[in-house]
């Protein structure tokens, strides 16, 4: 149905949340009601911690290996009788749905000792200098890659060829976020990753020596800095593009909504890399179908902040789409953080707004719905403002 929301889903938390097993019956499932409530397209996590849910050539397919215990069985055993991915195409198809693969540019692997997960990209281990070097030179942001390196952009494409080739997926979604920027290593500053090699001597190259470990002498060298850091992306993405061209398939991004942010620090999410994201080229030259905005676990009361993004979209091709999070994060008499579900009136009053403004509303992430005690309360919600 044109005009419907999106909806994201994580087949790992999908089976982690079922009672019993989940198998391809739940997923068909699961398509059909977001159909019947008026969905248009499903972003489908395809892989996580560099591990691939779905019976990939390229990632290494997840076993459970490395998986907390409440995950690590029913991964092994979903992967074993079948093929997620293969699965979940062929239900949205059935159910008049389009299935974008969710892929995760930032997150290569996911160390948590307290939950017992400790999962990384087995190819990607084996060359550490490709993660993003902190400006000492001492630390790496085990993970979160660095695309300045050609090997790591052709792995990339790799993967995207497969998803496009093999399982015929409606678009590819490239999500910036990352739960690699929280492992133990990671130091938590600003500007402290994003020092690799590759774009030190570029930097060198185009500004008569300067390094910027060093410090740099004015507020234009920042800027040039962090613009040269960009370009890797907006290389990655521009030749995403044409594969997804090939495949007939369409292309969405999304990124965090301030300016410039990129793995924003837990205190005041200011960037622990400077990198920028330029969006308005992005639109301007149709490199994406769909620009993604997020906002992190709290609840979507003031839209003001697409007032800087909607002149962009003006005559353009590509479409603006806002994140709405299903868990949202509050304070509990301003002393400790609360995680809550948004409530059925709250998805009526968040479409509400946004639809005022013209975007697409995608809702993270459906086990939120799927598994709640009373799951037919929030579709009916997210169907009658379709």
């Amino acid at each position: 149905m044109p005009g419907g929301f999106w909806i994201t889903s994580s087949w790992a938390d999908n089976v982690q949340r079922a009672v019993g097993e989940y198998t391809e019956d739940h997923i068909d499932a699961l398509m059909a009601a977001i159909s019947r409530a008026g969905g248009d397209v499903v972003l489908w996590r395809v892989d996580g911690a560099g591990r691939g849910y779905y019976h990939s050539e390229v990632l290494c397919p997840a076993d459970g290996s490395g998986e907390s215990v409440e995950r690590a069985e029913p991964i092994r055993q979903g992967m074993k009788d079948y093929d997620p991915l293969a699965v979940a195409v062929e239900c949205a198809h059935r159910n008049r749905l389009k299935l974008f693969a969710w892929t995760c540019l930032f997150d290569s692997k996911t160390v948590r000792p307290r939950k017992g997960r400790d999962l990384a990209d087995p190819f990607l281990e084996k060359h550490p200098e490709w993660y993003l070097l902190s400006r000492d030179g001492k630390t790496r942001m085990d993970g979160v890659l660095c695309y300045a390196y050609p090997e790591v952009v052709e792995y990339r494409l790799r993967q995207y060829r497969e998803l496009l080739a093999r399982y015929h997926v409606d678009g590819l979604h490239l999500s910036t976020r990352s739960h690699a920027q929280s492992n133990p290593n990671v130091i938590d500053r600003r500007d402290w990753y994003g020092y690799n090699e590759p774009w030190i001597d570029e930097f060198k190259q185009r500004y008569d020596g300067l390094d910027p470990r060093d410090g740099l002498p004015t507020q234009y060298h920042v800027e040039k800095w962090t613009e040269l850091r960009g370009e890797c992306l907006t290389g990655l993405l521009q030749k995403t593009r044409g594969l997804a061209e090939e495949g007939r398939a369409e292309l969405s991004i999304d990124v965090y909504w301030k300016e410039d942010h990129l793995l924003g620090t837990k205190e005041s999410g200011e960037p622990r890399v400077l990198a920028r994201r330029d969006w308005p080229l992005w639109i301007r030259e149709g490199v994406v179908d769909y620009l993604v905005l997020t906002r992190g676990r709290r609840a979507i009361s003031d839209i003001s902040f697409l007032d800087a993004y909607r002149p962009h979209f003006a005559g353009a091709n590509a479409k603006l789409v806002v994140w709405h999070n299903l868990l949202v994060r509050e304070y509990d008499d301003g002393l400790r953080t609360v995680t809550r579900p948004v409530t059925p009136d709250e998805i009526r009053l968040m479409k509400k707004a946004i639809r005022s403004g013209a975007v697409i509303d995608c809702f993270h992430e459906s086990a939120d719905i799927e598994f709640c005690s009373a799951p037919e309360r929030y579709w009916r919600a997210l169907s009658e403002c379709v």
